[in-house]
C-alpha cells in the first residue's frame, strides 16, 4: 500500500515502487502520490545501475522464477548498493517443528527460504548479508508445538526463550539486509 516509500520518501530518499495489485498501486499514485509502477517484477523495465537500495517485503516467498529476478534487481543495484527483505523463515521454529506447518502455508507461496540458504543462494550473485534480524519469535507457539502449555505464563522462560531463538534464527519470519561488493 507504500506506506515504507511514503516513510522513505519523508526521510528524503527518492522513491519508486512495484506493485501487482492495480488497487495498491493506485492508492499509492493517487492517495499517497508516490511514483508507483503497476506491474510484475518480471514485466519492469530495469535500468542498469539505477538504485542505491531495493526493497522487498514479504516478496520473495512468491517468486517461483526468484534467480531470474535476482539477476534482474541486481543489474538495477548500483555497487554497494543495498538489498533489504522480509520473509517467512522455513527453519524457524514452525517450519522446523510444527508437524501441520507446510500444511498451512499459503498456496502462493512459492517456496519458504532460511538464512543460511539465502546466504548460499545470494553469495552466488555478490550480496553479503550484512544484518539479520528474526522477528515473529513467539514463547507461547514454542509452548503449543511442544505441547508445555503448563509453563506458557512462566515470564522468566519467555524472556530466556526469546533471546534464545533469536539467535538461533528460529523466528517465523527475519528482516535481512545484503549489501552488493
Amino acid at each position: 500500500m507504500g506506506f515504507f516509500l511514503n516513510e522513505a520518501r519523508e526521510c528524503g530518499y527518492e522513491t519508486e515502487g512495484i506493485e501487482i495489485s492495480e488497487y495498491a498501486s493506485s492508492y499509492c499514485r493517487d492517495t499517497l502520490k508516490l511514483n508507483v509502477h503497476n506491474c510484475s517484477l518480471l514485466d519492469f523495465e530495469y535500468k542498469e545501475k539505477e538504485y542505491d537500495i531495493i526493497t522487498a517485503w514479504y516478496v520473495i516467498e512468491h517468486i517461483y522464477n526468484f534467480e531470474n529476478i535476482l539477476e534482474r534487481i541486481m543489474y538495477s543495484l548500483k555497487d554497494d548498493g543495498i538489498l533489504a527483505f522480509a520473509t517467512p523463515n522455513g527453519y524457524g521454529l514452525s517450519g522446523r517443528f510444527n508437524k501441520n506447518y507446510f500444511s498451512i502455508v499459503p498456496s502462493d507461496h512459492a517456496f519458504e527460504a532460511n538464512p543460511k540458504s539465502l546466504d548460499i543462494l545470494l553469495s552466488k550473485y555478490s550480496l553479503k548479508c550484512i544484518n539479520l534480524e528474526n522477528q515473529s519469535v513467539y514463547y507461547n507457539r514454542f509452548c503449543d508445538i511442544f505441547n508445555l502449555n503448563f509453563i506458557s505464563k512462566n515470564k522468566l522462560l519467555s524472556k530466556i526463550y526469546n533471546v534464545s531463538a533469536k539467535k538461533k534464527n528460529l523466528g517465523d519470519t527475519f528482516e535481512c539486509i545484503y549489501q552488493k561488493y
